[in-house]
């Protein structure tokens, strides 16, 4: 399977549905739900057998990402958010796609796991028998002399250095961009803890099970020594570890806003929250960028500022407006807001119910389409729309989604008018 004509069948399958489905008629959303329910499950049974060769994952990435993007049109499109972004976990600011690299090392992978984690059943005293595991290193599951699937299988593990994975990493916690591991126990900054790393700074912790977030906050550290001054050595230990995280802070804070994925909220819209925390949705500014004249870049909606993400969707006059409503009809303060993810992270961090905290980000969302929604009418349909008229398509609209999209939320029409959280 190392040959490329080999992959043929994967390629035609992968082309065969892209042509049959009208990728024209669907929503960003729609060809997002596709590419992971479809396209990501056609490749599954060669790859959880077999080691892909790279100009295979290669062409069926293309596909992908010209699928996501520009649907069946021929001519080229704008791709907004770069592929390593989009394949990100949603818990780093992506879309959750995975790379087919990724899904190809982790299906084969699952065998070694399951060989060696496993309960033992017939197919595992099989290969423990043919190969003599019992007698061999942890890190071998086949003999050299041996061929077939199985050692395919076992070369495929062996040759993970080669797309920079350490197969012993895959087995041990790794914590990217998750804060709530244990600062000194845990090995998330290099191969070793930090415990074992500054063994004296760590006997000077007053708190031994602090966490990541106890320590490291977005623009200073909080440290909880026993000593008020230390002495030289442990002075230099203290720096190397400071420069240490410093080197890493990037890979453990979360950059941006953490999106609420919930499918209260429609995922076109989920979608477009996505693109605009990561400033990629084509307003003027952008397009400029890209090389897109325009007669005018002046935001369409106020007609005073040039359009940017966070212009058009926070700081415009109309935006303002609406959001200001919006907030009169919670019953809560109205807030400035500098930036969309600062919007975005108001809504996250909102309250101390966790129902409630639910319909701000709702609410929040669909301030947010339906005020790009009034931009796209007034810049395609030449129609202004009025921060009243945006107020009543956000109030009536998450009434919807409440109403038809969630389970066990009887709100009556009349309460929600009054208030959400009546």
């Amino acid at each position: 399977m190392a040959l490329k004509k080999f992959w043929r069948p994967i390629i035609d399958k992968f082309q065969s549905r892209l042509s049959v489905w009208k990728a024209k008629t669907l929503s960003f959303g729609g060809r997002l739900t596709l590419i992971k329910s479809v396209l990501n499950s056609l490749p599954t049974y060669y790859m959880s057998l077999f080691k892909a060769p790279k100009g295979i994952l290669d062409d069926l990435e293309k596909l992908r990402r010209k699928f996501l993007w520009g649907g069946d049109d021929p001519k080229s499109k704008i791709h907004w958010v770069s592929w390593p972004k989009v394949v990100a976990a949603k818990s780093d600011g992506g879309l959750g796609v995975g790379t087919l690299k990724a899904q190809n090392i982790a299906l084969l992978t699952k065998w070694w796991w399951k060989i060696k984690t496993g309960d033992m059943c017939l197919w595992k005293e099989c290969i423990i028998s043919i190969h003599n595991l019992n007698k061999r290193p942890v890190t071998i599951i086949a003999k050299k002399s041996a061929n077939g699937t199985w050692c395919n299988i076992a070369k495929a593990i062996q040759s993970l250095p080669e797309y920079d994975v350490n197969h012993q990493d895959l087995f041990t916690m790794i914590p990217s961009s998750n804060t709530s591991f244990l600062f000194w126990k845990d090995r998330w900054c290099g191969t070793l803890t930090l415990q074992e790393r500054f063994l004296r700074l760590y006997s000077l912790e007053k708190k031994k099970l602090c966490t990541i977030n106890d320590r490291i906050k977005t623009d200073s550290f909080n440290w909880c020594w026993k000593v008020q001054q230390m002495v030289d050595d442990v002075l230099s230990d203290f720096i190397s570890l400071c420069s240490l995280i410093l080197d890493a802070k990037n890979a453990i804070l979360q950059s941006g806003a953490q999106i609420n994925w919930s499918k209260t909220v429609p995922l076109k819209i989920r979608c477009f929250i996505w693109r605009a925390l990561l400033d990629r949705i084509p307003v003027a500014a952008n397009l400029e960028i890209r090389g897109i004249k325009l007669q005018s870049a002046t935001c369409p909606l106020c007609n005073l500022e040039k359009e940017t993400g966070d212009h058009l969707l926070i700081n415009c006059s109309v935006a303002r407006e609406a959001r200001g409503w919006i907030f009169n009809w919670c019953g809560i303060k109205v807030t400035q807001f500098n930036n969309v993810i600062d919007f975005v992270n108001f809504a996250a961090n909102w309250g101390s119910c966790p129902k409630k905290r639910e319909r701000m980000n709702a609410i929040v969302y669909g301030l947010l389409w339906f005020v790009w929604m009034a931009r796209n009418n007034t810049v395609f349909k030449q129609t202004r729309v009025n921060p009243a008229k945006i107020t009543d398509e956000v109030i009536s609209q998450t009434y919807t989604w409440f109403k038809y999209r969630t389970q066990g939320v009887k709100a009556r029409w009349i309460d929600w008018s009054l208030s959400p959280f009546c």
